[in-house]
């Protein structure tokens, strides 16, 4: 189905917006910068195909991410591999570099970040990485507040016990 034009500058004002977070959901499934960049690729054009037929355009942006998870897992079925980068090969600003502990503390952060799900992985990059607040996170995924909220805190939770654990491991 063909696309209007202010819905073309709709889904082009989406994508830009939101390219961070849509290549941190890749990514985080892929471990792979060059592969989330071709999945989230991938991704845009299987989204512009059939933006036309989306109803509700004000959930085009969890829509998209959606699409962005499942070609970034097609792309582990083909493949049956996932990449592994270190965090420091992360493409500039996806990750704020005051956020990042020092070297020698990353690989404890890396493991426990590596073991989200990638929905809570997606809102800790928005939290923490891209600094959102809870209600602008649940808007872009398309979630309650107290659903982020929640996946924030399971995520947390989370980090916290792994990064303590490797901790205590290193001691």
């Amino acid at each position: 189905m063909a696309v209007a034009a202010d819905e073309a500058g709709e889904f082009q004002r989406i994508v830009l917006t939101n390219s961070r977070a849509f290549f941190a959901v890749a990514y985080g499934i892929l471990r792979n910068s060059h592969a989330a960049e071709d999945a989230l690729q991938d991704a845009v054009i299987k989204a512009w195909q059939s933006y036309g037929t989306l109803r509700e355009k004000h959930k085009a942006v969890a829509w998209l991410a959606r699409i962005v998870r499942n070609t970034a897992l097609d792309h582990v079925r083909k493949t049956g591999i996932r990449g592994e980068v270190p965090l420091e090969e992360l493409p500039v600003n996806l990750i704020p570099a005051a956020a990042l502990p020092a070297s020698d503390d990353r690989a404890p952060l890396e493991s426990a970040l590596a073991t989200l799900p990638h929905d809570q992985a997606l809102i800790v990059h928005l939290r923490f990485a891209d600094g959102l607040d809870i209600s602008e996170i649940a808007r872009r995924l398309g979630i309650t507040s107290n659903a982020a909220r929640v996946r924030l805190h399971r995520a947390v939770t989370h980090l916290k016990k792994r990064t303590a654990s490797a901790e205590g491991a290193r001691s």
